[in-house]
């Protein structure tokens, strides 16, 4: 995964999560997983 992917997942999770409604889980997921991503790499 590069960082413009990680980039494109959190826009696509926010936009999600500002449309809100059946995408809104998804979107949350997305989320939670690109900071979870992103740390690692920091860690890394």
């Amino acid at each position: 995964m590069t960082v413009g992917n990680l980039g494109y997942y959190i826009r696509e999770g926010f936009s999600g999560l500002r449309r809100g409604g059946s995408g809104s889980a998804g979107a949350v997921f997305t989320v939670v997983l690109s900071i979870l991503v992103l740390g690692v790499v920091l860690l890394v």
